[in-house]
């Protein structure tokens, strides 16, 4: 496998910058296929760790990490985070991974995203329970819901995904955030999960499981399903002060809060850049300014290196919510649910000689939309 499994840093609206550890590897592979995931549709759905086959090793993370490190200034990095192409907890050795990333960065963090849905195994729990942070996604507490937003394998239950998240919160193991991607849409047969008796019974679940925090969020990206709609900030607002009222404010993190990332010190050969902005790009879409804030290169150089890119058909780009946002054109192994011609770049912004980043700017993960 030619592909790196460290990419970024790149900008969190949660996480600061946050340095990419994909356990999975590409083509998408998770048990969900969420209407919303900016990856685009599951190319491989798997229900078990088991279906994987020739999984990624903890010696090929801590041998790529060293590399990357060689341009990167762990100084500046908030978090080390696991997440990239599909569902970290897929890979049985994720364990052991934490344990080598940790070895190599020392005092700086480690989180995991992940979807829940394996959370109901010890082994997984166990394996998660060595990163400092756990954002584990719970976007609806009932089924139809669950199945309609998230459209999990088949074998894969919303009562084991409560139950496995209730368990690792009760066990202690490592700081609990539970993330809920809120969505609207324009077909009245989807189902949406930011008002009436769906919010209700979720507000009720993790009013149970009690996490030390809850990260409200809706799409900031370009979704895998063209009829999701994010949710205004008045909804996301009136959910803000429901969940503050449960759990209190000073656990409660909202994606439009602003948040500002100081400038990062990332020094890349000019003859790495484009190999690095592609690789971003396989694994998430990205503004002109994310790209920016990660590889810690001037606006106008970003722009210069993406116009090329587009002109020799290396990447796309889609609008959305305003923005422009670039990915893969295809020749590598990640797919996605945009299309279109190449757009003309707009500016960034820069405030000061510092980038200002709010959420609705900064990209995370396939679990932040």
């Amino acid at each position: 496998m030619g592909y790196s499994t460290v990419y970024g840093p790149v900008p969190s609206w949660r996480l600061g910058l946050s340095l990419g550890i994909d356990p999975i590897g590409p083509p998408k592979t998770c048990t969900f296929n969420c209407v919303y995931c900016q990856l685009g549709p599951t190319v491989r759905q798997v229900s078990s760790p088991l279906d994987l086959r020739d999984s990624v090793r903890a010696a090929r993370i801590v041998g790529d990490l060293g590399r990357a490190l060689r341009r990167i200034d762990l100084r500046r990095i908030s978090f080390v985070t696991f997440s990239g192409s599909g569902e970290p907890t897929l890979n049985l050795h994720l364990g052991g991974m934490i344990d080598g990333v940790k070895e190599v960065v020392g005092d700086v963090p480690v989180a995991v995203l992940t979807n829940s849905s394996l959370m109901y195994r010890p082994d997984v729990r166990a394996a998660l329970s060595k990163a400092d942070l756990v954002v584990a996604k719970l976007d609806s507490a009932d089924e139809s819901t669950f199945r309609g937003i998230n459209r999990p394998a088949l074998t894969i239950g919303l009562d084991r995904v409560i139950d496995g998240i209730r368990s690792f919160k009760e066990e202690g193991s490592a700081f609990l955030a539970i993330q809920v991607m809120f969505i609207d849409s324009d077909r009245d047969a989807v189902p949406v999960n930011f008002k009436g008796r769906p919010l209700r019974r979720l507000l009720e679940v993790i009013s149970d499981i009690g996490p030390d925090q809850v990260q409200i969020n809706t799409p900031t990206r370009p979704p895998s399903e063209p009829y999701i709609r994010r949710v205004g900030r008045r909804g996301l607002g009136e959910i803000y002060d429901e969940v503050a009222g449960i759990v209190g404010k000073e656990k409660v993190l909202l994606v439009t809060s602003p948040r500002v990332i100081g400038e990062p010190s990332v020094s890349l050969a000019d003859d790495l850049i484009e190999g690095e902005v592609i690789r971003l790009l396989e694994r998430r879409p990205c503004s002109a300014h994310d790209i920016s804030l990660s590889l810690d290169l001037p606006p106008q150089r970003v722009r210069r290196v993406l116009r090329d890119l587009s002109r020799r058909g290396l990447i796309l780009s889609r609008k959305y919510a305003r923005r422009v946002f670039f990915y893969s054109s295809g020749r590598s192994t990640l797919t996605g649910p945009m299309r279109g011609r190449p757009r003309k770049l707009s500016s960034t912004r820069v405030h000061g000689g510092v980038m200002r980043v709010d959420a609705k700017m900064a990209p995370d993960s396939c679990y932040s939309g």
